[in-house]
């Protein structure tokens, strides 16, 4: 059983998701990425950012994080994972 996922593309203006009509036959599953998350990985140290909670700053699709469409952190967060203790 094929079924069709919902699509979607990044919105570079707002930061924001854009569901559009176009089948895709796997979901990425973005999830909205706060403040709290991004201090958790020490985000704060290199991204300033207001200690809010209401609105997402990006979003994430596994360890992808984006920001207006931007594949950001990734390097930052594979050296932050490959010197954290275990």
């Amino acid at each position: 059983m094929n079924k069709a996922m919902y699509h979607y593309i990044y919105d570079e203006e707002t930061g924001s998701l854009l569901l559009n009509d176009k089948a895709s036959l796997m979901s990425k599953e973005p999830r909205p990425v706060y403040a709290q998350e991004l201090d958790f990985l020490g985000v704060d140290t290199i991204w300033d950012h207001v200690e809010q909670q209401e609105l997402p700053y990006m979003w994430a699709e596994c360890n992808h994080y984006i920001y207006k469409d931007k594949n950001i952190f990734n390097d930052y967060l594979k050296m932050v994972i490959k010197v954290s203790p275990s």
